[in-house]
């Protein structure tokens, strides 16, 4: 560790080298790089964490395999024309909707 790292912040370095785990540090003055980790924070929060009750580490592995998939292979992204991450091409267009009916559960009550 260098000497411009702070007491809190050692404490914290140790709890990851503890687990085994490499800690990268983001370069200093260089904002975009935060940036695209907070992104990527914020979406897996809003749309995967907090709408799931977390019940242990390998739950929330489960949970965040499930939603990696589902933002690779389902999710339409803005910036690739509303095509998911592994997809080339638009998905087929689905025809005759009228003939498909609704199936309801009851999940409560």
């Amino acid at each position: 560790m260098s000497a411009t790292i702070t007491l809190g912040a050692a404490r914290v370095f140790s709890v990851f080298t503890a687990e085994d785990t490499q800690v990268l540090l983001s370069a200093p003055r260089a904002p975009r790089m935060n940036a695209h980790c907070e992104r990527v924070i914020g979406t897996i929060r809003r749309e995967a964490r907090d709408r799931v009750l977390l019940l242990g580490e390998s739950h929330a592995r489960k949970v965040l395999t499930d939603y990696q998939d589902h933002y690779n292979g389902h999710r339409s992204h803005r910036s690739r024309h509303q095509l998911p991450p592994s997809a080339t091409e638009q998905p087929a267009i689905m025809h005759d909707l009228d003939d498909r009916s609704l199936l309801r559960t009851r999940v409560l009550g």
